[in-house]
């Protein structure tokens, strides 16, 4: 053999789908060195510890290399070799590259791959168990004696004589690639996956990872170097309170459970466990003792993108299936799943024969057709809890899980069950402290024969519970419904928390309506419906119904088909509720007798039961403390949101009412069912700030409790207003309802308060009061007074102006009214003047408001009529004396210094005028001027007036005969 030097492997060969790093490992042969520690990247941490079993000792062939694999894992562990093939350097389970140097005299390697599989593959199975492996060997040189016609050579998964691969050497370097493939998913080929060899060594259902080998023959000069070591990589810690369970807190972490079924931080046959813990720490970071399943740590939301439904935005569509129950995949869950009191929204499933194969490629359209039958999933956020499995406090909130089957069973083929449930579909292991709302269906559309057709099963919570299964502390609020198109016997189970109980459940209790098609009126046989369990032939105890129940050979609030050996004990259904008093099991009882206790007395005596087998009784019950069904402390205030546990009774309060101020608003509260004995007593009080405008003195004293009577739902509140005068508007406060104990709680948000308005009747005026009109003699004085209707917000001032003040003069010339003093009238005093002509005279006398706030800024003010009545002694009349005409020819003209003369000339009619009367004042308010020229005179001039201002001036005439006509004119001075 030619003398051997060291050569370099560069990078290690790809990894395909889920790449794992090896793990440290016993050696094989004698010819085989120590193995050496392992530096991992992180994603290997997540394999579980290398077990090589019996075949790690598998004895060394002439021209043969063993690859010794170790069980549900994807590392080889040995190598095992004779002297004429020898590894470079060492094959170690921290490596994917070697060179190996084959003795010169050695044509051909074989390579024989040895497993401890965990089961065989068997070709004729739909359903494939995961575990199933085999080792390929890929090279241009390599085939396979038995299959000569092979795509690719398999080393095998048990190492005899037909699974080896041979590989012919050339002088040189021969590269071949090993490929450790593990089978980690339940199905067969998608249908997007080619038949043959091809889609065994593609599909996304198979993990796999690829050592390269150099073969080095008749090569004397090819040099060797170690590869680099990898870099650790591994940091996060998934176990940080080192409970044992994993922390999930992320729908991709909850989505990667499935490859780890019992909880042990190590992922099942290669599964993708890494894709939502990557960077895992060695065993997540869990404890020296292991650990044992996953706990949630935060609320989830399937509706990843908040459109309020199921649709393709969100994460898990799958093409419309939703949801892929974990355990559906691979192993069936046999850990711990923790829900620590968190929220699971939103789940949604919608599996047919079409979504469910697209969705996993399982009940595929070929398999179908040729074995004549549809296997199916079990619906659920779980597929099927093992036996040793537990889940624990976890709550479903608004579930849509829905199964829509077409079934056809020929000759001794039958469609495989497909059992549905909110939480878990089939289970042999314990659901404790767990709750559903939302809606679970199964419907069969297709009939089938009549011997072996499916069962259409749901539950609330559970579909189908097995002999070895406990559910306690636990509840569902779904509604559940099946379907089934045949007559036949097979029918249907609907149960409102188990569709199929052969078990053990205490301590539970379901509410929502529970139907199936089957007819009562027709009896048909096979379908049976419960208000808790639609089939018992295990035992119930301590538990309830009040759903309502319809369909069914014959409904039932309780158990709809009891098969020995069924126990029902210290359970009761309501029979009104459910419109049913026939069951299966347990005790109709009405809806008083199961609300009326309030402790373990009467009908709920030995409801204090022992949950965890320790010997102690764990009173998982509340029963409040007034009428209402018992519910468990297990469904009570969650961590992340808070909420209280559900009562049954509610109420609420008139959202709103109004009265006009000075008067009462009639308010309403109302029960959802009539008060019990003694009534219910609410505190009712007033409420300010905020958006309200009103203050409490706006308001009178609400008499408080308000009493709803004994068998009465409604009871009136009287809430008094107080009147006032400010003109203000609307205004608006809150009346809050509280009930006086915690069983009575309103039955939506604000429910319990309401909103009154008080209409303001206060409208802004004035209120002149005076004589129509107001009589005074030349010379005397009359008054009037003024007063407003409502207080304003501000000071209102209000002026008042005589038309004719040398007639008749008003005092005060204004009056301020505060928001004190307006309700106080303020006297005005009109005064006749004394002249001595002899004719009486009308004056208005106007008002105005000057000054004021909003409110009353353009309220109008009445005007006072003022008759003056002459008292001047008539002179002695003289038959030649006329009363003088109208002045002619009035002319007006002003200076920049504020003067105004006046000139005119006599009149052209009537008698000669013995003097003159000027007068000038103020064209908008304001004391006037009073001139009388004698008669020779026909001009005069006022000084002192204001630049600017309008002045208005009349003339007349007088003589013994009396004063003539005026004459009018005005004129505007220049600013100056």
């Amino acid at each position: 053999m030619a003398a051997k030097t060291r050569s370099s492997l560069l990078i290690a060969g790809a990894l395909s789908m889920v790449a794992m790093l090896l793990w440290p490992v016993g050696t094989g042969s004698a010819q085989s060195p120590p193995v050496v520690e392992p530096a991992p990247d992180g994603r290997e941490l997540l394999m579980p510890p290398c077990e090589l079993g019996a075949r790690g000792a598998a004895a060394a062939e002439a021209g043969t290399v063993k690859l010794v694999m170790c069980d549900d894992n994807l590392t080889i562990g040995v190598a095992t070799t004779a002297a004429d093939i020898t590894f470079y350097p060492r094959f170690s389970p921290d490596r994917h590259s070697y060179v190996v140097h084959v003795a010169d005299d050695v044509s051909e390697v074989v390579f024989k791959g040895l497993y401890n599989p965990r089961s065989e593959m068997e070709h004729s199975d739909v359903i494939q168990r995961p575990g199933w492996s085999f080792l390929a060997v890929d090279s241009d040189a390599a085939y396979m004696p038995s299959y000569p016609h092979a795509a690719r050579a398999i080393a095998g998964n048990n190492g005899g004589d037909r699974s080896a691969a041979h590989v012919r050497l050339s002088a040189g370097v021969t590269t071949v690639e090993l490929q450790p493939n593990h089978w980690f998913k339940r199905y067969g080929a998608s249908l997007s996956e080619a038949a043959g060899w091809d889609w065994l060594t593609s599909s996304d259902k198979i993990a796999r990872k690829t050592y390269t080998l150099e073969l080095v023959w008749q090569s004397p000069d090819t040099p060797l170097a170690a590869p680099d070591e990898p870099a650790l990589a591994a940091t996060v810690d998934y176990d940080t309170d080192d409970d044992g369970l994993i922390e999930v807190s992320t729908l991709a972490q909850l989505d990667a459970v499935r490859w780890d079924a019992n909880g042990d931080g190590y992922s099942d046959h290669g599964g993708p466990l890494h894709e939502g813990f990557p960077d895992a720490m060695a065993a997540m970071g869990c404890p020296a003792a292991g650990c044992t399943g996953y706990e949630l740590t935060a609320d989830l939301d399937f509706d990843t993108n908040a459109s309020g439904d199921a649709d393709a935005g969100d994460d898990y569509w799958n093409g419309g299936h939703g949801w892929v129950p974990i355990g559906a995949d691979a192993e069936h869950f046999s850990g711990i799943f923790e829900g620590n009191g968190h929220v699971i929204a939103n789940l949604y499933i919608n599996s047919n024969n079409d979504t469910q194969s697209q969705a996993t490629g399982y009940a595929r359209a070929e398999v179908v057709a040729a074995e004549n039958q549809v296997p199916s999933l079990h619906l659920g956020l779980f597929e099927e809890l093992a036996s040793g499995g537990a889940i624990r406090n976890v709550s479903l909130e608004a579930v849509s899980v829905a199964r829509d089957f077409s079934c056809r069973s020929y000759q001794k083929y039958r469609c495989a069950d497909g059992f549905v449930g909110g939480l878990v579909g089939k289970s042999a292991g314990m659901v404790s402290g767990s709750h559903v709302t939302g809606t679970v269906s199964n419907t069969i559309t297709d009939g089938a024969n009549s011997r072996n057709a499916e069962r259409a099963v749901a539950g609330g919570l559970v579909g189908y519970a097995l002999r070895s299964s406990v559910i306690n502390s636990s509840s569902s609020a779904a509604s559940v419904s099946a379907h089934h198109a045949t007559a036949s016997a097979v029918g249907s189970r609907v149960g409102g928390l188990a569709g199929i109980n052969r078990g053990t459940i205490a301590a539970a209790y379901a509410t929502g309506a529970v139907a199936s098609n089957g007819d009562p009126a027709a009896r048909l046989p096979g379908h049976f419906v419960g208000g808790l369990v639609g089939e018992n032939s295990g035992s119930i105890a301590a538990s309830y119904a009040t759903g309502a129940a319809s369909g069914g050979f014959e409904r039932s609030g309780l158990v709809g088909l009891a098969i020995w050996p069924a126990r029902v004990a210290d359970s009761y259904w309501d029979a009104s509720a459910s419109g049913t008093s026939l069951s299966a099991g347990g005790a109709a009882k009405s809806t008083v007798q199961l609300q009326a206790p309030t402790g373990y007395t009467g009908i709920y005596a030995n409801w204090n039961v022992d949950l965890d087998a320790d010997g102690n009784a764990d009173n998982p019950w509340d029963f409040g403390a007034c009428n209402q069904y018992a519910w468990l402390k297990s469904a009570g205030t969650r961590p992340a949101t808070g909420q209280p546990a559900p009562v049954i009774a509610t109420y609420s309060i008139s959202a709103q009412a109004s009265a006009v101020e000075g008067n009462a608003a009639t308010l309403t509260i109302t029960l959802s069912k009539a008060a019990p004995s003694g009534g219910v007593q609410f505190a009712v009080t007033a409420g300010y700030g905020g958006d309200s405008s009103a203050t409490a003195d706006d308001v009178g004293t609400i008499a408080s409790p308000v009493t709803v009577s004994s068998g009465d739902t409604a009871a009136s509140v009287t809430v008094p207003t107080a009147a006032d005068a400010l003109t203000e508007g609307d205004e608006t406060f809150t009346v809050t309802a509280a009930s006086g104990t915690s069983c009575w709680v309103p039955s939506g948000d604000g429910k319990d308060t309401a909103t009154v308005t008080i209409t303001d009747d206060d409208i802004p005026g004035v209120t002149v009061t005076a004589d129509n009109p107001v009589s005074v003699d030349e010379g005397s004085s009359a008054t009037y007074t003024v007063v407003l209707d409502t207080q304003p917000t501000e000071s209102v001032t209000i002026t008042a102006t005589s038309s004719d003040t040398e007639a008749v003069s008003v005092s005060p010339a204004s009056h301020i009214f505060t928001t004190d003093n307006w309700n106080m009238a303020a006297r005005f005093t009109v005064t006749g003047a004394s002249d001595d002509d002899t004719q009486n005279e009308s004056v208005a006398v106007s008002h105005s408001i000057t000054r004021a706030g909003a409110e009353y800024e353009n309220v109008p003010v009445s005007t006072v009529r003022v008759e003056v009545t002459d008292t001047t002694t008539p002179p002695m009349q003289r038959s030649a004396i006329e009363l003088p005409g109208p002045p002619t020819e009035m002319t007006l003209s002003s200076s920049a210094s504020g003067e105004v003369t006046v000139s005119w000339q006599p009149p052209t009619t009537g008698g000669d005028p013995d003097r003159y009367i000027v007068h000038l004042r103020p064209q908008h308010g304001g004391k006037g001027k009073t001139k009388t020229p004698k008669a020779k005179k026909t001009v005069v001039t006022y000084s002192g007036l204001t630049p600017g201002e309008t002045y208005r001036v009349w003339v007349r005439a007088r003589n013994e005969a009396g004063k003539g006509e005026r004459v009018h004119a005005t004129i505007t001075l220049p600013e100056q």
